[in-house]
């Protein structure tokens, strides 16, 4: 799933598959535009549909993004069957709203509605595309060793659809540089021994994937789209310092949808041209029925979605280079005067300094509180799917 923020005409599309995410960028006579309605969501059947809306601001507003929740949203069949969908609120994350499409004839056309401020506001009704399933996703080091990155390959029919769009959910585990059996307690003022595990060691992080990612294979003998660029990362990025999943979405899209995202991912990438097309030049397949002069952004496609997930050690990939973590001892704190004065173990604490270890020969070691808590990179939010039993 997938996370979104937008400026009108001063915003970008970055497509993801379950929903969009954009990104604001600067245009000088767009200021004082009024607020606009932007909907992003596909229709998607065999699974639930999720509906993102917010509203678009003039660059003089404030840099909030402010979500729509007072709407009714819901999917109507070519026949009038509607489907409504229900308000998520949720902690950390946008408002959504959920529609459960997982009945929908496949056979049979749909189109997204919604009411909201008094104006109702529709797409086009809308053929599905099923979409192929995805053959592999692989990745490749560069000759440097300093990046990875990552592709897919899939093999649609000869007849289906020539267009793709993508999206993909990380996930991944890190783990503290080194572990630790003591802790600084500022309420005592003591150094004290975890009586516990702390369960500070082994942590996670999660992501969506926030570009347009899309393919059209209509110049192709074949229907097949190999090698397709999805992700680079980094040698120093924790995604790849011991185990990373990557949960890919493919979603097959009409030329229309594919020309449209192909428009936005060009602003992107070519943000400010003078030459270039301008997001605010975009018209997508939803329109306000209620008032033709009321403006909306967004492109809404159907079908289903197909995915696959893989998983990739830090030995598969091989390249991660891990950030500092010096030792210091009690020298290394004295303050440069004469003579040295020490600090204490509460201005070590305070400057983001945790225990490492306590010996006999030099008493206290420290360390930056990132290097033994794996809470200050990640959260100790652990994948249901996870492949190992540690927390």
């Amino acid at each position: 799933m997938i996370y979104r923020m937008l400026r009108l005409c001063s915003f970008l599309f970055l497509g993801l598959m379950l929903t969009t995410c954009i990104i604001p960028f600067t245009l000088n006579e767009l200021r004082g535009v009024e607020a606009t309605l932007v909907i992003e969501g596909d229709i998607i059947l065999q699974g639930d549909t999720k509906v993102y809306l917010s509203l678009s601001r003039s660059l003089d507003g404030e840099d909030v993004i402010c979500y729509v929740t007072d709407a009714m949203v819901w999917i109507e069949g070519e026949s009038g069957d509607q489907y409504a969908g229900l308000l998520i609120v949720e902690a950390n994350t946008p408002p959504y709203f959920i529609i459960d499409s997982k009945a929908l004839d496949v056979s049979k056309q749909y189109k997204l509605c919604i009411l909201h401020n008094g104006k109702q506001f529709e797409s086009d009704f809308l053929s599905p595309l099923k979409s192929p399933e995805i053959y592999s996703i692989d990745y490749q080091i560069n000759d440097t060793r300093t990046t990875v990155e990552f592709f897919v390959t899939s093999y649609g029919e000869e007849n289906a659809s020539r267009y793709y769009k993508w999206a993909f959910r990380e996930d991944w585990e890190i783990t503290s540089k080194y572990a630790t059996n003591f802790f600084f307690d500022p309420i005592s003022n003591r150094i004290l021994q975890y009586t516990a595990d702390p369960h500070i060691f082994y942590c996670w992080n999660q992501s969506e994937s926030t570009s347009i990612i899309i393919a059209k294979t209509d110049h192709l003998d074949n229907n097949t789209v190999y090698r397709q660029q999805l992700n680079i990362i980094n040698c120093t990025s924790d995604r790849i310092s011991h185990l990373y999943s990557m949960e890919l979405y493919q979603m097959s899209i009409s030329k229309e949808a594919y020309d449209y995202w192909s428009v936005l991912k060009k602003n992107t990438d070519e943000i400010g041209g003078i030459f270039s097309p301008q997001p605010c030049e975009m018209s997508g397949n939803i329109r306000c029925l209620s008032d033709a002069n009321t403006k909306v952004l967004g492109y809404i496609s159907a079908g289903t979605i197909t995915s696959k997930r893989v998983f990739i050690s830090e030995k598969d990939i091989g390249i991660y280079i891990s950030f500092d973590c010096p030792f210091f001892n009690e020298s290394d704190f004295n303050q440069p005067l004469e003579p040295a004065i020490p600090l204490t173990n509460r201005e070590k604490f305070d400057m983001g300094y945790a225990v490492v270890r306590v010996e006999l020969v030099d008493p206290i070691e420290w360390v930056p509180l990132s290097c033994v808590d794996c809470r200050i990179r990640g959260n100790k939010n652990k994948p249901p799917f996870w492949p190992n039993d540690h927390l």
